[in-house]
């Protein structure tokens, strides 16, 4: 029967080693999370349509943040309450999946003093950790209910709906910055290429999913909802733009800090309309 456990414990590894490396080596994951030495070793074609694995890894984020949570939660509960879930997701957040973007970030709004953009990388990690603390269940809020067969897509805890639509408002901001922003240095780089894809239909098209999400999932926040949609939209256009200024054109840091800066000002925009504007 050991052995049997020892066997079946095997396998599973070696299933998670192989589905992690499978995961490594696609465009999206690569665009998100290589550093500059092995993205500059990629062939630059690989990126023409990682828009959609990328949006698709977003989602896969969020779900992994909420089950993150959920786990804390289920295994330590109170009295430690939501602390320790909200200090393993934002551990999970900054630890691996955007631990490139807030490099990005910091770099290029600090780019020649060392001490400042570590003051800045540890700001952000206290901001994200206070704003996860603040989210809140909310399980007696009313909302209109959904029809059965799609119920199940709609967390009933309100603080899941906020984790998975996180990173996928952030992959937006990198859909939408591609078609304001022209590319810097050669139209061959990886950014370039990235961008190009980025047609501006899928980003019409994202857009709309994320619009109808947010509203769906906010609608215990009667009107509000739409504050949150609109200032979003407007903090991926502008972090956007100004990151893109920063570095003389489109490049991917500037891509990845408007990401990581439209998660942040998501998550703080829904606390404010919660807590300021909400009921």
């Amino acid at each position: 029967m050991l052995l049997g456990d020892g066997d079946m414990f095997t396998r599973i590894g070696k299933i998670c080693r192989a589905a992690i490396s499978w995961l490594a080596h696609r465009p999206g994951y690569v665009f998100l999370m290589a550093d500059e030495q092995r993205l500059a070793g990629e062939l630059p074609q690989r990126f023409a349509g990682a828009w959609a694995p990328l949006f698709v890894l977003s989602v896969i984020w969020g779900l992994a943040f909420m089950g993150i949570w959920a786990a804390a939660w289920a295994l330590f509960g109170e009295p430690l309450g939501r602390l320790l879930p909200a200090v393993a997701v934002v551990c999970l957040f900054v630890l691996w999946p955007f631990r490139r973007a807030l490099a990005a970030t910091v770099e290029l709004l600090f780019p020649s003093d060392p001490t400042a953009r570590a003051t800045a990388a540890a700001a952000f990690v206290v901001l994200m950790t206070l704003a996860m603390l603040s989210l809140q269940p909310d399980f007696y809020r009313p909302e209109a209910s959904l029809p059965w067969p799609v119920a199940y897509l709609r967390p009933w805890p309100k603080i899941y709906r906020v984790l998975i639509l996180m990173p996928m408002w952030g992959t937006w901001s990198m859909l939408i910055t591609a078609q304001f922003c022209r590319p810097a240095g050669e139209d061959s780089s990886a950014a370039a290429v990235f961008a190009r894809g980025c047609r501006p239909l899928a980003a019409a098209a994202v857009m709309g999913l994320l619009l109808g999400m947010t509203i769906t999932y906010f609608n215990f926040l009667p009107w509000e909802q739409l504050t949150i949609s609109a200032v979003t939209i407007l903090a991926a256009i502008a972090s956007g733009l100004i990151f893109c200024r920063l570095t003389g054109g489109l490049t991917r840091r500037a891509l990845l800090a408007a990401n990581l800066t439209t998660q942040l000002i998501f998550v703080l925009t829904y606390l404010a309309v919660r807590n300021v504007l909400g009921w």
